[in-house]
């Protein structure tokens, strides 16, 4: 391998019109690399959007190269490929490029490859797929390297989607959902509503005892004949049924392992060295855990280098409101498409981009702005080349917040659409339920870092960023979320901040002289900010992913379950270290997992220490509801539970919990907070109908229940639908509370509420819903007609429902006055404070049983202790 090269010479003797000079960050880079780094097995190099790290990357390649060492540079899409090999031929070093299936890149270009006579470019999926044709290279360069775990969900991992597979997602959904009634999400799923418990991961006792249901099921699908990727994906995964973890959603099922086994893939192994770029490497052990590779070494670059950006960017901030394109922000988009027609929406998932790919149509219209075209962003990337080229349009991104580079005036407009926390359903499941996971706020300040820089690839570029989800407001709230974020991109934060007082007309104006290079009152206003900030301390890099790895590698690739356990064990202990209980409580979950499956081939010790070591996981990670559900799998597994479905009283106690939990996650604990309890008190009092409807769907949902207001022909105003364990209930409610002259309830708004609940008896009753009628009203009586026909609709005054939420707000804020975003053991803390004064599970049913017609506040409170 290449030792202490004099880069600056390289460059010199390539004679390239285009690259003649190195920048201070890039000589800086490479004098380091050849010093002390050119030996390193995995090394990571961060540089800023715009700064050269291309350039850095290739020289090095012709380094190595020239003493005869096959060189191959990986890239997220076809256009980056195309991208690197024409910086490689202005540099002047020989580049060929690999696209498309293995038989079809020419073997003559293969050949100079093999022979070191070319640097290799080519997507990651060429060199990792299941039949690759390239050969490992001596040296393998990752670019924009978290884009590599696509590729990698594609090799390991298979997804099963309620859109893509409607009918194989139906039949798994159907049988898991009769095999495992305690998990809320099967329920939700087929009941095709939104999920009150996100995304769950099976329990592996529930898994292994699924296992051959789940691959009969699949193997004689329809649609696995038909969908050629499913096929392919299904057939690597399907003997790792035991070993992969399946994540489920009321969207699709995802099979993976929790960590890759890419250390296993030769692809991966052979080289000598492997190189990461990314202008968002953040903590390289964070790195590690996503692809799964051994150990990273960052290269130590001097602060003042590693902050350099380019260009100019205006930030904008949602305040908080929660419209697909609230009217403040569509005022500043409308505005600066006027000036330039084009846009990038980057959502967090899929999905999400479909969904304001057809709003936006819609919207563009309704403002008199040019349509399209439009592009959604698929993996190959194709779209991105044509949107560059086009006068107009607008790109929707799913998932993914690198690997796109506009310069000039290919984009000046870039909008955040949704917050990009979670982007597929493993990392949905640690942000709902492994809240102690740093690393995932992380991410989340990486990825917010690569949507600042996709248009702002010069010193001469800049774009408006619109960050268009209000939870973008609560998060840069606080300052222990911004870790991380480099100093600039704070500044620019908190101009935007500053800019959320403006007037509506004076933000527009302040956008459009922007864009139209009045620069002057941005730099003066955007230094000041600058001037302010305090001294910022990174702080990343405690949470070490060696044992997690490893672990995963032993139990998924190799099935060396005993060392699998003992790697577990060591990433439970340093978690208990640095103070992750719940994080702790995973790897324990993953050692008894390790040791179950050795129990599995026999070895009956492994067997009863697995379920100990479960029993110890639950306990440890019980302020998080996922932890205390796999109560119900144990006691399954174990053959404890009755036939008959006992209720646990404390099952409502740690919903409420976390939906406390999700609510202070959402707008933190300072005036956000304060403005939405002020919000629902006024709501819950009011005596307009929608308002009331929205605050009983908000209140609902505080409650623990899945929410909805559905859209029949006389919709009901609000549904409250609770799994707690093995209770599972529907309340409908009917809203009369407008000011009229009559003092009684009428028969008709009786009709309604019969209506709404038969609605909900006939979808739901089947799989085992108590379902409730209800009126809620500020009236004190029933018209004679209204009192004949009453039946068992339950009538519940207002201001019954107006006690309820101060008792509950009570409660709320002595868990707000001990919760803490980033110490679990507050959470716990919090927990503790308000459970003893919660009421058992079905309080809400018994409530409504227990009266006769009309419930007024002291009903509905008699369960809630004081």
């Amino acid at each position: 391998m290449p030792g202490d090269i004099d880069y600056v010479r390289l460059l010199s003797e390539l004679s390239s019109a285009t690259f003649n000079v190195l920048r201070p960050a890039q000589l800086a880079a490479l004098q380091r690399y050849a010093a002390d780094h050119s030996s390193k097995p995995d090394l990571a190099v961060e540089l800023p959007t715009g700064a050269g790290k291309s350039l850095i990357a290739l020289l090095i390649c012709e380094a190595w190269r020239r003493e005869g060492k096959t060189v191959a540079v990986l890239t997220g899409n076809k256009t980056l490929a195309r991208q690197m090999e024409h910086e490689g031929q202005q540099l002047g070093v020989p580049v060929v490029r690999f696209e498309g299936a293995g038989d079809t890149i020419p073997l003559p270009d293969r050949r100079r490859y093999r022979r070191a006579q070319a640097i290799a470019v080519m997507n990651y999926w060429v060199m990792f797929n299941q039949n690759p044709v390239v050969d490992s290279a001596d040296l393998l360069v990752i670019d924009d390297a978290h884009l590599a775990e696509g590729a990698l969900d594609s090799l390991y991992s298979v997804e099963i989607d309620r859109h893509a597979q409607p009918v194989l997602f139906q039949a798994l959904v159907r049988d898991l959902a009769q095999a495992f009634p305690d998990y809320a999400t099967f329920q939700d799923a087929l009941a095709n509503t939104p999920s009150r418990t996100g995304t769950e991961l099976l329990s592996f006792l529930d898994q292994s005892a699924f296992v051959d249901r789940f691959r009969a099921i699949v193997d004689s699908a329809a649609e696995l004949q038909t969908d050629i990727d499913l096929r392919y994906r299904w057939a690597r995964v399907r003997e790792r049924l035991h070993e992969v973890n399946i994540y489920c959603s009321t969207r699709s099922l995802w099979l993976r392992p929790y960590v890759y086994p890419l250390q296993d893939n030769p692809r991966y192994a052979d080289p000598e060295q492997r190189i990461y770029l990314s202008a968002t490497i953040g903590d390289p052990s964070d790195l590690a855990r996503r692809l799964g590779t051994k150990p990273i070494v960052p290269l130590p670059i001097e602060a003042g280098q590693a902050a350099e950006t380019y260009g100019r960017r205006l930030l904008v901030l949602n305040p908080d409101d929660a419209a697909d394109v609230p009217v403040r922000l569509a005022n500043i988009i409308a505005a600066a498409l006027r000036i330039q027609p084009k846009s990038v929406w980057l959502c967090a998932s899929k999905q999400d981009a479909e969904e304001y790919r057809t709003a936006i149509a819609s919207w563009l219209g309704a403002m008199n702005l040019p349509a399209g075209p439009t592009w959604l962003l698929s993996s190959l990337g194709d779209e991105i080349e044509q949107f560059k080229a086009a006068s107009a349009g607008h790109l929707f991104v799913g998932g993914r917040f690198d690997g796109m580079d506009f310069s000039t005036d290919q984009c000046r407009l870039v909008i955040l659409a949704t917050q990009p926390r979670a982007i597929n359903p493993q990392e949905e499941f640690a942000a709902e339920y492994l809240r102690d996971a740093g690393f995932m706020m992380q991410r989340l300040n990486q990825r917010i870092v690569q949507a600042l820089g996709r248009c702002n690839r010069a010193a001469d570029d800049f774009g408006v960023y619109i960050l268009a989800d209000r939870r973008f407001g609560a998060h840069f709230g606080q300052e222990s979320r911004r870790r991380g974020l480099p100093a600039n991109v704070q500044a620019e934060i908190d101009l935007a901040e500053n800019d959320t007082l403006l007037e509506d007309n004076a933000l527009v104006a302040r956008a459009t002289a922007f864009l139209k290079r009045d620069f002057q009152d941005f730099d003066r206003d955007l230094a000041q900010a600058a001037s302010a900030l305090p001294q910022i301390a990174n702080g990343l890099g405690r949470d070490d992913s060696i044992a997690e790895v490893a672990g995963w590698l032993e139990l998924h690739s190799r099935q060396d379950y005993c060392s699998a356990e003992e790697s577990f064990r060591q990433r439970q202990e340093a978690c208990s270290t640095l103070g992750m209980r719940e994080l702790g409580a995973f790897a324990q979950w993953c050692g008894a997992k390790a040791a179950f499956l050795e129990g599995r081939r026999g070895d009956a010790t492994a067997a009863v220490r697995s379920l100990d070591i479960l029993q110890h996981a639950i306990a440890r990670g019980g302020v998080s509801s996922w932890f205390n559900r796999l109560r119900s799998s144990l006691l399954r597994h174990q053959q404890q539970a009755p036939a008959a479905r006992t209720v646990n009283p404390d099952d409502f106690r740690v919903v409420m919990i976390q939906s406390f939990d999700d609510r202070l996650e959402h707008v933190g604990i300072g005036p956000r907070f304060e403005k939405w309890r002020a919000r629902l008190t006024a709501g819950l009092t009011s005596r307009s109908h929608d308002q009331y409807a929205e605050a009983l769907q908000t209140f609902g949902t505080l409650l623990g229940f899945s929410t909805t207001r559905p859209s029949y022909g006389a919709a009901t105003d609000c549904r409250w639908r609770g799994v707690f364990g093995n209770q599972r209930e529907v309340v409908t409610w009917e809203a009369k509370i407008e000011h009229q002259d009559t003092s009684a309830v009428d028969a008709h708004a009786v009709g309604q509420a019969h209506n709404q609940a038969s609605r909900a008896w006939t979808e739901l009753n089947s799989q085992g819903y108590a379902v409730r009628g209800v009126i809620v009203t500020h009236l004190e009586q029933l018209d004679p007609a209204a009192a004949a026909s009453i039946g068992f609709i339950k009538v519940v005054r207002q201001d019954a429902v107006a006690a309820l939420w101060t008792r509950v707000n009570e409660l709320l804020g002595v868990f707000a006055s001990t919760w803490s975003a980033e110490v679990p053991e507050a959470r716990l803390a919090a927990a503790e404070s308000v459970s003893a004064y919660l009421p058992a599970t079905g309080w809400l049913i018994r409530a409504l049983d227990a009266t006769t017609i009309f419930a007024d506040g002291e009903a509905l409170l008699r369960e809630w202790p004081r």
